[in-house]
C-alpha cells in the first residue's frame, strides 16, 4: 500500500471500471472494494451501463451491497456537468436509449479531440493507436488519451498530460441536456446527483453562490442529491455543500472517482477530509433511501 491514505468511508459511490476510464474490470473492483473494507459501493462509468448489467449478474460477496450506477456527460446552459444516476431499473427503455446518444456523442468526442490535438498541439495521435479508440467496447475518454501521450513523450503522468494538453478542449453540442439525464434516470426509479461540484467550480471560475444557483434549477427539473462528500473536497468545500443541499432538501451522495492507475492518488473508500459522524449519517441516509 505503501504511502496510500487509510481508507475513511465504508461507503463508496463513485467507481469508474474499465468499461469508460478505470483500468479495471468490474469483476476486479468487486475484489478491491472487499479488500478495502467497502461495504457498500456503485461502479459509475461515463455514459454506459455495461459496467452497472455485468455486476448485476454477478453474486457479490456477503456483507458487500452493489447499487447500479452511471455518470452522465451533460451541458446545462453554459457550463457542461456530470450527472450521477444510482439504483434504477436496468431494463428502462429511456435510460438506455439515452447511454446509446451518450456513447455515440463520445465515439464523435474522440475523434473531434484527436483533431484538436493536431490543431492546437502539433501532435498527431498514430493511426494505430486511433484504430484501437475507435474499435474498443469501452467508453473512451482523456484519460485513454493521455496514455498515449505519455507513451509518446509529452509527460509521466495522466494528470500532468491531461491538466497540459486535454483540459482545455471542450465538445458541449456532443453532451445530453441535464434535464433529459434527471429526467431518464428518474424515468428509471432512480436517483440523480450532481457529480463533484467543486469540479465545476474550478472548471468555470465559480464561487459558492455561482453553484448555489445551478443547484438550484437542477432541483426544479427533479434533482435529488448532490455530491457532497468527495475525496477532493476540503472539509470547508463539504461544509458548504452540505448548506446547498440542506437549502434545497437534497439527499447528500459520496464517492472516491476512483480510476484504478488511470488516476492513482485517489483510493476506494477515500472520500477526503472531513468525514466525520454527521457526514456519514447523511451518506447512509441516501444509501437507505435507494433500498426503499
Amino acid at each position: 500500500m505503501g504511502n496510500e491514505r487509510k481508507i475513511n468511508s465504508d461507503i463508496d459511490l463513485h467507481i469508474h471500471s474499465n468499461f469508460s476510464d478505470g483500468s479495471f474490470a468490474p469483476e476486479e473492483i468487486i475484489n478491491l472494494v472487499k479488500e478495502r473494507g467497502v461495504k457498500d459501493f456503485s461502479v459509475t462509468d461515463h455514459d454506459t451501463l455495461d459496467g452497472s448489467k455485468i455486476l448485476d449478474r454477478i453474486e457479490i460477496p456477503r456483507g458487500i451491497s452493489f447499487f447500479k450506477g452511471v455518470e452522465f456527460s451533460c451541458k446545462h446552459k453554459e457550463i457542461d456537468l456530470h450527472m450521477l444516476g444510482y439504483a434504477f431499473c436496468l431494463e428502462n427503455k429511456t435510460l438506455n436509449d439515452l447511454a446509446d446518444k451518450s456513447r455515440n456523442f463520445r465515439k464523435e468526442k474522440t475523434e473531434r479531440l484527436a483533431e484538436y490535438l493536431r490543431e492546437e498541439h502539433k501532435i498527431i495521435i498514430p493511426e494505430e493507436d486511433m484504430d484501437i479508440l475507435r474499435a474498443s467496447k469501452s467508453n473512451v475518454g482523456k484519460p485513454n488519451f493521455a496514455n498515449i501521450l505519455i507513451r509518446m513523450g509529452y509527460g509521466k503522468s495522466v494528470k500532468e498530460v491531461i491538466e497540459k494538453y486535454l483540459n482545455d478542449f471542450k465538445a458541449f453540442d456532443l453532451k445530453v441536456e441535464a434535464e433529459e439525464a434527471i429526467k431518464a434516470i428518474s424515468g428509471a426509479v432512480g436517483f440523480s446527483s450532481l457529480a463533484h461540484p467543486l469540479i465545476i467550480m474550478k472548471d468555470f471560475k465559480y464561487g459558492f453562490d455561482r453553484i448555489d444557483k445551478i443547484v438550484g434549477e437542477l432541483k426544479e427539473m427533479g434533482l435529488d442529491a448532490l455530491e457532497v462528500y468527495y475525496g477532493e473536497h476540503s472539509e470547508r468545500d463539504k461544509r458548504e455543500f452540505e448548506t446547498i443541499a440542506k437549502k434545497y432538501k437534497l439527499m447528500m451522495s459520496g464517492g472516491s472517482d476512483f480510476h484504478g492507475t488511470n488516476k492513482p492518488d485517489i483510493h476506494i473508500g477515500d472520500l477526503g477530509e472531513g468525514m466525520n459522524a454527521y457526514a456519514y449519517s447523511r451518506l447512509c441516509e441516501f444509501l437507505y433511501e435507494m433500498m426503499l
